[in-house]
Order: C-alpha cells, then structure tokens, then sequence
C-alpha cells in the first residue's frame, strides 16, 4: 500500500512542472521549437496557450533588457521579429496575432492610452483580442517580468471589448481614455497585385486596406509636395499621413463604404496649432468610425461614435491630455474621398 502511495505522490510531483497557470488562464507544456524555422513554428503553435509559453520562453520586452525604453523605435513583421526577440507590446501582439490568424482564429488587435493613477503619466498598450469557441473574447498581453524574463498571460472570457478595458484598467492603475483598433498589426495582407486596379479589387473593406499598407507603404513626414493620387502612392509606397488618408477613403468609397475626409482644424492658442486630416465612414452596424495614423507604420480603426460632434469632441480631449492643456477643434470640413486638394469648399465653425 505505502508503494502504491509512493508512486502517487511521485507522479503529481512529475506532473506538477508540465502545468503552470497564469492568472486567468492555463499554460501548456513547452514545445520543443529550437531547431524549426518560422513557419515551422507557427504550426506548432496551433493553440493560445502554447503561444503564450512559446512567448514567455522566448520573447522580452526592450526594457526588461536594455533598462529603458528606446528612442524612434519601430515595430517588427512577425517573421522578422522571430530572429529579433527583443520588442515591445506592438510586436508581441502583432506575432500572436499572426500565429492565430494562421490557425483560423478571429483576432484583432486592441490598442488602448491610458492616464495612470498613480504619476498620472501617459501609459500606451497593444493586446492581441480572440474570439473562443463561445463566442467569447480573450486577450493576451504582457504582463512585465519577473527573474529576467517578459511573462505573458491569457485573460477573458469577456462579453465585450468595454469589459476588457475595464480589466486592463485595474491591471495597470490607470484610466483609459481612447481606444481603437489595428487589425493585424503588422502583419498586413501579403499581396502582390500586378497593378493599381487588381488591388483595389483585393482591398475590400478598411481591415485589408489597413494591413495591406502597413505592410507594404513606407511612413515619411515630409509635407512639402502637394498630396499624392491614389494611383501614385501605390507606385511609390511612400507618403505622409494626408497621401494615407487619400488612398484609403479612395478604397473604402470604391467598395460602397459612406466615406471621406474630415479636416480638423485647432485654434491658434492650442498646444498642438495646425489641423489634421481623419478618414471617417459607416461601418455594418451604422457607426461613425475614424481612421487616422499613430506612428511610424500603423494606421487604427477609431471606437464607434453617434456622430460627427462626438468623434470632434473625443479628439479634442485626448489631444488635451496628451499635450496637458486645452485643445480646441475651432473649424472644421469635409473632403471628398480621393481628392488630392485638402481645403474644404466650405468650413463649419465651431
């Protein structure tokens, strides 16, 4: 009887490494990846919980190792960032979610800016979202470290995205006040189209156009030369954030989405003078959404907005955090989409 006993207890303390949990979800033993190659990899990692721990054993965050965020930093393709390694919550969600993608999963990805309650400073997060078998939502974030290592876990399920705002803002003490979406990330549509009309047949509604240009297009900041055609920034695959706009109203108008532009201009005694143009179009459901560009190489889909005052007036208070003072939308007008001249015929004033 004491063998039988002994046999036991010795095979729960064998089984006990092969389990660990996260907090809100269970972790699977590690797969053995060292010597397969990315696509190899990527099959491997048929489920969220195998990617989790594939992540923990091999990806950390640029803090974790070097001290300090970096300076002018841009995200990684998935593939790239397999040999990398080293990244921030842009690459982890923009890998994960291309890992899901490839096993069917529905995914996207969730960015979020929040206040932090405690030094009440600006707190910036990408997560990657995916529906279960339920139809439930889960996410996958990092988490910080521990001993030297970036860990990551699995949250959910939740009813809706409302709810996991709600969550990461008991996670991080803070109070977010925009999100939207990325899609993909950095994943893009790998496309090759021979020509400019074979690909706006292929970019059918905003979640291709986004990731095809992330992708493929390449972010500048100059604002010398007159906005480019459509036509011409898919030659060139360079341009500011007005060629973007242009070529993705363009897009959504050829394929029946309710679109265009939306110049926003701010008053002259604002932190933040000059004016900014927004995409903006009707999604399924009749909401106003707004795509605009945030950084070097992502384009994100707005949350959903009743109208035109309201999206005018989120941006005015998020700009205002940002710039920690009050910023103010004195005029603004619409633009046809695909117009390459940028000024209004007429002005609303506000």
């Amino acid at each position: 009887m004491k063998k039988k006993y002994s046999l036991i207890i010795l095979f729960i303390i064998f089984l006990i490494p092969l389990i660990a949990c996260n907090s809100e979800g269970l972790v699977m033993p590690s797969i053995e990846t060292e010597n397969m190659d990315f696509k190899e990899v990527v099959a491997s990692l048929d489920t969220p919980e195998k990617l989790v721990e594939y992540m923990r054993n091999n990806f950390n965050h640029y803090v974790t190792v070097y001290g300090e965020p970096l300076d002018d930093y841009n995200p990684y393709l998935p593939e790239d960032f397999f040999q990398v390694r080293i990244g921030n919550c842009e690459d982890f969600s923009a890998f994960a979610s291309y890992v899901l993608d490839h096993h069917d999963y529905n995914v996207f990805l969730l960015y979020y800016i929040a206040l932090s309650n405690e030094n009440n400073k600006i707190y910036g997060h990408t997560v990657t979202v995916f529906y279960t078998q339920e139809g439930k939502l889960k996410y996958i974030s990092n988490l910080g470290s521990s001993n030297g290592k970036t860990q990551f876990g699995i949250f959910g399920p939740f009813s809706t995205v409302e709810e996991i705002i709600a969550r990461e803002e008991l996670r991080i003490k803070g109070q977010v006040f925009l999100h939207g979406f990325t899609c993909l990330g950095s994943i893009g549509e790998q496309l090759e189209p021979l020509n400019f009309e074979e690909a706006i047949s292929q970019l059918t509604n905003p979640q291709k156009i986004l990731n095809y240009m992330t992708r493929n297009f390449e972010f500048k900041t100059d604002f010398s030369l007159s906005a480019q055609s459509p036509q011409q920034l898919f030659q060139t695959k360079q341009g500011n954030r007005f060629d973007f706009a242009v070529f993705v109203s363009y897009l959504l108008d050829y394929h029946n989405y309710d679109a265009k532009m939306l110049r926003l201009e701010f008053t002259e005694n604002s932190a933040v003078d000059g004016c900014d143009i927004v995409v903006i179009y009707y999604d399924e459901n009749n909401k106003l959404r707004a795509i605009s560009h945030h950084g070097k190489q992502v384009m994100r889909i707005s949350e959903a907005y009743n109208s035109v005052d309201e999206l005018i007036i989120n941006e005015e208070n998020v700009r205002s955090i940002i710039n920690s003072s009050e910023v103010k939308v004195y005029r603004y007008g619409f633009l046809s989409p695909g117009t390459t001249n940028l000024m209004p015929v007429d002005w609303i004033t506000i």
